[in-house]
């Protein structure tokens, strides 16, 4: 996840390898829309990753249409107006704009911003098919530091206590048969 100038920088084209070589499967660039990213896209395609699209709560029905077509994995789906991180909490309108989604993409949907706690991440978890738990991974960086801890075991436990309870069938039945597209 990152922002399009640095990876123009260094080149589409050798960093979509370079990520490949180093594990990557896929790319999240908040400031490419999508209506810009063919080059960037193809490049990816090229090699077996995705480009992920963004969706925000004020993404017009024509977009979300757009988007479905362009989509070749999943779509993060911005949970809230504003900045991730600065604790405002779920969004009431959540469940309407997930809806209002889901009635133009066909594709499996992760909701990320603003999620913090476990209690919204399960919240989040009863519309999407994903969670994004990033501002998250900012805190514990330090932690881990602080408490000599490696950032792999701190990423792990985080996890596993958010995850553990999300104890529920991956995909739902109702969206098993748009998932095989």
């Amino acid at each position: 996840m990152g922002y399009y100038n640095p990876f123009y920088q260094f080149g589409e084209k050798e960093l979509v390898k370079a990520a490949k070589e180093a594990g990557a499967n896929g790319f999240i660039i908040v400031d490419l829309p999508p209506e810009e990213s063919e080059v960037f896209r193809g490049h990816c395609t090229d090699e077996g990753m995705s480009l992920i699209p963004l969706i925000a709560p004020t993404t017009s029905d024509t977009r979300l249409k757009y988007i479905n077509k362009v989509a070749d994995s999943f779509v993060y789906c911005i949970s809230l107006l504003g900045v991730t991180g600065n604790n405002a909490g779920i969004s009431a309108d959540l469940a309407d704009f997930i809806g209002r989604v889901r009635s133009h993409v066909a594709w499996p949907l992760a909701i990320g911003f603003g999620v913090t706690n476990r209690e919204q991440l399960n919240q989040v978890a009863e519309v999407g098919d994903g969670v994004v738990v990033g501002s998250k991974v900012k805190i514990i960086i330090p932690l881990s530091l602080s408490l000599s801890l490696t950032f792999s075991h701190s990423l792990s436990h985080m996890t596993y206590t958010y995850s553990s309870s999300l104890c529920r069938p991956s995909v739902p039945p109702q969206r098993e048969r748009q998932l095989t597209l």
